[in-house]
């Protein structure tokens, strides 16, 4: 009985893909602490909701997400086994019902702490969560359904790139106007990032299944040449900014100079990163997710310590 129900928790943590919890966290932790002063016991309680908000937004974005795109998935891992990870439904893990419902459950919950923080004072937060259900729904289902017809890696950036920093700023303070958001740019370079270097690996099964991404429209190599830009812009950008005094110490070591190691893979890598070399893509995908990392972790221990 115990191992039937640990299988099951083990089908759920799979389900919503919990080992991307970060992705949702650190944008939002970012904004949090470019507002707040310093942490202190008084915060704590608004400080756990939002963790809360973010959690269960990621809930409800992969379990609709996964739900919406169940048929395509089954396609994809019926033609293209390699080019896809574990999912639920096509595995027969669970059933469209049940990640149907956990995945509305988590919109009730998302509505019940945003809600909760209202009360706590930061009013902005129930639009800005209704607004980030409401970007999954326009990404994933009719009538829009734009992760097919087009422009689904806006959405996501405007999601993990704009909407999470702004709404841990507007939790850290209900009065902030957009002070200094410019700092915010790199958060928003490496959403742009990881959206478009996800969809490198699915790019064949993605278009069999008529979703146009950026990658389907555009093709591999310039994605790749994009994402290169992209990483040197946000070099550039925590350069300037330490010059100018505007970023300090911690900013211009972790996210200007350390990422340029990792950099050092992706250019390596870069030529051959999709789905024809997997090997070559994960050690792409991985520098990108540790330079990703390194520029949000310096940005935010400069705004705790500025």
């Amino acid at each position: 009985m115990i191992n039937e129900a640990v299988k099951k928790v083990k089908k759920w943590f799979l389900a919503v893909k919990f080992q991307a919890t970060p992705k949702i966290l650190i944008p939002a932790i970012a904004g949090y602490t470019l507002v707040s002063s310093p942490p202190t016991l008084v915060a704590l309680p608004q400080i756990v909701a939002l963790i809360f908000l973010l959690i269960f937004s990621q809930w409800f974005i992969v379990l609709l997400n996964d739900f919406s795109d169940r048929h395509a998935d089954a396609h994809h891992m019926r033609v293209y086994p390699k080019l896809i990870e574990s999912r639920v439904l096509p595995e027969g893990l669970l059933s469209p019902n049940n990640v149907l419902c956990a995945g509305l459950i988590s919109a009730i919950c998302v509505i019940m702490v945003a809600l909760l923080l209202v009360k706590m004072g930061c009013i902005q937060i129930l639009p800005l969560s209704l607004l980030g259900l409401a970007l999954l729904w326009a990404y994933s289902f009719p009538p829009l359904k734009l992760n097919y017809r087009g422009g689904g890696e806006v959405l996501e950036v405007l999601g993990t790139g704009c909407l999470l920093p702004v709404l841990g700023a507007f939790v850290a303070s209900p009065t902030w106007n957009f002070d200094k958001a410019y700092y915010l740019l790199p958060i928003l370079i490496y959403a742009t990032i990881s959206s478009f270097a996800s969809s490198l690996k699915h790019e064949p099964a993605d278009r069999e299944n008529g979703k146009k991404t950026v990658c389907v429209l555009f093709g591999s190599s310039f994605v790749r040449r994009v994402i290169w830009a992209l990483q040197i812009l946000s070099r550039i950008w925590c350069g300037l900014l330490f010059l100018s005094g505007e970023y300090g110490l911690y900013a211009m070591v972790f996210s200007a100079i350390i990422p340029a190691i990792p950099m050092y893979n992706t250019r390596r890598y870069e030529n051959k990163a999709d789905f024809k070399d997997l090997d070559a893509l994960r050690s792409y995908k991985k520098s990108l997710l540790q330079s990703g990392i390194l520029t949000q972790f310096g940005l935010i221990v400069d705004f705790i310590f500025k």
